[in-house]
Formats: structure tokens, C-alpha cells, sequence
């Protein structure tokens, strides 16, 4: 995580980002949609694109989806990979952002899904999330759960407590 830190904190100290968005033309932009997998062995990622590949397809597990992904373009096998994906359901759409970071031989990397689901959270803990500990209040209405795996859930009521905004997130550090 601390590799993550340092990457943002050189972007806000020097002025300059890290990371570059590519710029994409008419011709390009067919390829706009696409998947993360392709976009990082498509500009240069080696190290952790088997990675890239093995995450991104448990996430997206053959579900329609579309990805912005960003690259550092003078290091591309260096420096962070990093997505946000759109993945559809059949009622909805969730948000993924992946990041995927190589370091000293391995690659750290983590990833948030959130979506809206038409539930009380209360519900949706007991339903979806029974399993999960119970790991704290974050504030007033938000809640943090998480599994024996490592992931961890986040439900906010939304809508007057009609809905539920949930994000689960999951990151892996490797040990050096």
C-alpha cells in the first residue's frame, strides 16, 4: 500500500502525474471498451499481467463489461495499472476500480465493486453478507463487515434507507 501512497504524493509534490490517461482518437475509440487484461498487454505490461489477466477475469466472470484503464506511458511495466470498470448485471450496472501495482519481483493489487441495490441494508447484511463479521460503525449510518478471506463490505443506506449502496473491497500486499 505504501508503494500506492508514494505514487500520489510524488504526482501532488511534483505537479506532475505519475500516470497518464491515454489520449484516444475516433480510430481508438472502438477500442475504448474493451478489457484490462487486453489494454495492459496491448501497452506494454509484462510483470503483472498475468495479474491483470486472473483478476480482472474473476471480477468481470463473463459479465458484459467496459474499462477505462490508465498507464504510466514512459514505464508502462514499471509503474501502477490502473481500471475502472463497468460491469453489467442483469438489474444493474456496479463500478469496479482495480489497481494493479508491481514491486520487488510481485505485484500488490487491489479492487472495489460498489453498486446500488434496491434493499435496506439490514437486509442486504442478513441476506447477502450473514457470514461476514461485524467489524464497526465508519460513521452514523455506514457500516464495515468482513470475511475470513479478507474482504471486506461497506453498506450505506441511501434513498432514506430504502436502498443500499454496498462496496466490497479486497487488497492484497505481497511480503517481500
Amino acid at each position: 500500500m505504501n508503494s500506492l501512497i508514494t505514487l500520489a504524493f510524488l504526482a501532488l509534490s511534483t505537479g506532475e502525474s505519475p500516470v497518464q490517461e491515454p489520449t484516444l482518437t475516433e480510430e481508438q475509440q472502438s477500442d475504448y471498451v474493451t478489457s484490462s487484461f487486453e489494454r495492459a498487454q496491448d501497452v506494454g505490461v509484462s510483470k503483472c499481467l498475468e495479474t491483470v489477466k486472473s483478476l480482472s477475469g474473476v471480477l468481470v466472470d463473463e459479465h458484459a463489461h467496459g474499462s477505462h484503464d490508465m498507464w504510466s506511458t514512459d514505464a508502462p511495466d514499471e509503474r501502477v495499472f490502473d481500471s475502472v470498470i463497468v460491469k453489467g448485471y442483469s438489474d444493474t450496472d456496479s463500478h469496479i476500480s482495480m489497481t494493479v501495482v508491481p514491486r520487488d519481483g510481485a505485484c500488490d493489487w487491489r479492487y472495489t465493486e460498489t453498486y446500488v441495490v434496491e434493499k435496506a441494508c439490514t437486509v442486504i447484511r442478513d441476506d447477502w453478507f450473514g457470514e461476514f463479521g461485524y467489524l464497526g460503525a465508519l460513521n452514523e449510518t455506514s457500516l464495515a463487515l468482513s470475511s475470513e478471506e479478507n474482504v471486506n463490505i461497506y453498506l450505506t443506506p441511501v434513498v432514506q434507507g430504502k436502498m443500499c449502496l454496498v462496496s466490497k473491497r479486497e487488497t492484497y500486499i505481497a511480503e517481500n
